[in-house]
């Protein structure tokens, strides 16, 4: 007899990598190729918070970041909001947690050429993970 595997995250505590296994890095857009498609970014499962956390090598700060939501509903994306990292520039790894209320897809967007080319002070990577609580 087969047994029946959920594949929704449900209600999570603790986050979950949206990128794939625990420890793989969310591809960052270009700074001039935002999102487009449903099939852009990644599935949120509709959970409330999303964990992203800078890879930095220090002593280099990371760049904008953009950070842009789709909702099924409405069938397009939005910005949804800015870290900005040039404002309050970061030498060491840093998680932001942020309230996303159920957005379907999220995806991350380079606000800077640097961040592209893998100059200046790019970071090294970003990880994005989710939870409800």
């Amino acid at each position: 007899m087969a047994t029946h595997l959920y594949n929704s995250w449900g209600r999570t505590r603790g986050p979950k990598n949206i990128a794939g296994a625990h420890g793989t890095a969310a591809t960052i857009l270009a700074h001039n190729a935002p999102p487009t498609t449903a099939t852009h970014g990644y599935s949120t499962e509709n959970q409330r918070y999303l964990h992203v956390t800078l890879d930095v090598v220090a002593p280099h700060p990371g760049q904008n970041l953009n950070i842009w939501t789709y909702s099924h509903a409405s069938g397009m994306w939005s910005l949804f909001t800015q870290i900005n990292y040039l404002r309050e520039p970061v030498s060491y790894d840093k998680t932001d947690v942020i309230e996303i209320d159920g957005c379907d897809r999220v995806a991350f967007q380079s606000n800077s050429g640097a961040m592209d080319a893998g100059t200046g002070s790019a970071p090294t990577a970003i990880y994005a993970a989710c939870s409800t609580f």
